[in-house]
């Protein structure tokens, strides 16, 4: 009995034992129901979430997308079924991408790196390249090691990056290019320049400028960047209307899908020496005259687009914009050429109008006065002699007057044209000029150094020096009111030195014109062309209120070369 009754005792502890255990389960059952309500409310609130999420969301295990959203899905060109449980990253990532992807994926699920953000090109549905931003962390999901994450596509944002990086590029290009323009360069250089460029910054194999000579037919190439062999930069072009390049006819761009395949025809060597395929074509135009055409080729297939045809009218409307400039500076220069020609003509015509003129008021009217003078006085002496008393007072006022015209005669030959300088030289000239200006403005000293020999002084250059010495002393008397002038001709590193300098009031160069000014400026303006025809240059440094210096250099004469 005593064995039964415990035995009865044990089995009504493990009863109890057992019942509390039952309602530990019951217990443990709510709380897992309870919990199990809370994951599916949050999973619902989660996928709530993702599936109005405007980024893409994945999670990925065992290779295999476990969940994706829509617009994951719709990222790629997939439906959502089409991704989760049946396909995996691999099948979305670009080849050339998928080993930093599968690396960064294995480091996460090893736990190398709980979480990452990187960059990958993928590929949709279609086979088009899409840029990805990723950002991945690892979790557990269903008791085992997976990777969740979100997905930006920023293919677009990319694409506006490297436009914005080719128009960068472009207008750098087109600047530097612009700046390295205007250099003094030929237009050869100029042009090779705009090839080099075109070619450079369109990425092209070969480039080449063919412009018109004339009205020849056919377009020579000009300038040739990236070509394999000198014959093909020898080649001219035929005429539009025998080949594809609408361009040349046209003045439209023209993409030269199959043209050279026909140019072959024509040149079938050259052509296939080069091995070129496609390429662009811009004309070259002067407002509606064609010059020629800028094209870039390629030596594969190449599709171009019509921003790329956009960059390489710029470039030919700068190659144009070059031609015309190079032509405008071309026929000024000429013109220019062709004025100091006609003042040199001018002034040398003026001078042998001077001379003559001098000649003939010193060998005509002088001499003539001065003989009729000495007529004069002879019958005055004659007559003197007679006895009869006469009245020579209104006849011996006469030779006065006389002297006074022979004087004012040798004076206004001596302005014209110093026959000094043609006897005795410029030197000589020059202290004349000095002595001149000294008696006749006796308020103005003049200090006077020359150091140089006469044969120092090439020919043409003594006559402009007068002249500028002449014009310059005539300003200090007129406009200066100086006490002191210095005047200076000197030899001094293979360079003639004529200086003029002053201590008057001095000028404004840089003021407003006045009537004094003008004339001022007139005088400074023709000795500064004829120090420039005689191969000189003039200078003129003037401040108000502290004089004015006037300066002119020439190169000195050679050896045995200044009387020839």
């Amino acid at each position: 009995m005593k064995g039964m009754k415990k035995s009865s005792d044990e089995l009504v502890t493990e009863l109890e034992e057992m019942r509390a255990r039952v309602a530990q389960l019951e217990r443990a059952e709510s709380e897992l129901r309870r919990v199990a309500e809370t994951l599916q409310q949050s999973e619902m609130k989660f996928r709530k979430i993702t599936e109005k999420s405007i980024v893409g969301v994945y999670l990925i295990q065992d290779e295999l997308f476990r969940y994706v959203n829509p617009h994951m899905a719709e990222i790629f060109g997939f439906e959502v079924e089409d991704l989760i449980n049946k396909r995996g990253p691999k099948d979305v990532v670009f080849s050339e991408d998928w080993p930093l992807v599968e690396g960064h994926l294995k480091a996460r699920l090893a736990g190398k790196m709980e979480a990452i953000n990187y960059q990958f090109r993928g590929v949709t549905s279609s086979g088009e390249v899409v840029h990805q931003e990723v950002y991945g962390s690892r979790m557990d999901y269903n008791g085992r090691p997976a990777v969740i994450g979100t997905l930006v596509d920023i293919t677009r944002r990319v694409g506006l990056e490297r436009n914005l990086e080719i128009q960068l590029k472009k207008f750098q290009a087109l600047y530097h290019l612009a700046v390295a323009m205007t250099a003094e360069r030929s237009v050869e250089k100029s042009l090779a320049l705009v090839v080099e460029k075109s070619r450079q910054l369109l990425g092209a194999d070969v480039g080449f400028i063919a412009l018109r000579r004339d009205d020849r037919a056919g377009l020579p190439f000009r300038t040739v960047s990236g070509a394999r062999t000198q014959d093909f930069k020898g080649l001219k072009l035929p005429p539009a209307t025998e080949c594809e390049g609408n361009a040349i006819q046209t003045g439209q761009g023209e993409f030269l899908n199959g043209y050279f395949h026909k140019l072959e025809q024509a040149f079938p060597d050259q052509i296939h020496a080069e091995g070129l395929v496609s390429g662009l074509a811009v004309s070259v135009n002067i407002g509606v005259t064609n010059l020629g055409i800028l094209c870039i080729c390629d030596r594969s297939e190449t599709l171009y687009t019509e921003s790329q045809m956009e960059t390489l009218s710029l470039m030919g409307n700068l190659a144009a914009l070059e031609i015309t400039r190079r032509q405008a500076e071309g026929a000024l220069a000429h013109s220019e050429k062709q004025l100091r020609s006609l003042s040199s003509q001018l002034l040398t015509a003026q001078e042998q109008e001077r001379k003559r003129v001098a000649q003939e008021l010193h060998d005509g009217i002088g001499q003539s006065l001065t003989a009729l003078k000495f007529e004069v006085e002879n019958a005055i002496r004659k007559m003197s002699d007679n006895s009869t008393p006469i009245d020579w007072g209104p006849l011996q006022t006469i030779v006065p007057h006389i002297q006074d015209v022979i004087e004012e005669v040798g004076r206004i030959a001596m302005d014209l044209r110093p026959s000094i300088l043609d006897d005795l030289g410029v030197l000589a000239t020059v202290g004349w000029l000095c002595r001149d200006f000294q008696r006749t403005c006796l308020d103005i000293r003049v200090e006077k150094l020359v150091d140089l020999a006469e044969d120092d002084v090439q020919e043409h250059q003594k006559i402009v020096i007068f002249r500028v010495l002449q014009e310059a002393l005539n300003n200090v008397a007129k406009h200066s009111r100086a006490r002191l002038v210095r005047v200076g001709l000197h030899k001094k590193n293979g360079r003639i030195e004529l200086s003029i300098q002053d201590d008057g009031v001095g000028f404004n160069c840089h003021a407003k014109s006045t009537d004094a000014t003008s004339r001022r400026g007139f005088g400074l303006a023709s000795m500064k062309e004829r120090t420039r025809l005689s191969g000189g240059s003039l200078s003129v440094k003037a401040k108000k209120g502290a004089g004015t210096t006037v300066r002119a250099i020439w190169p000195a004469a050679a050896e045995g070369s200044a009387t020839e």
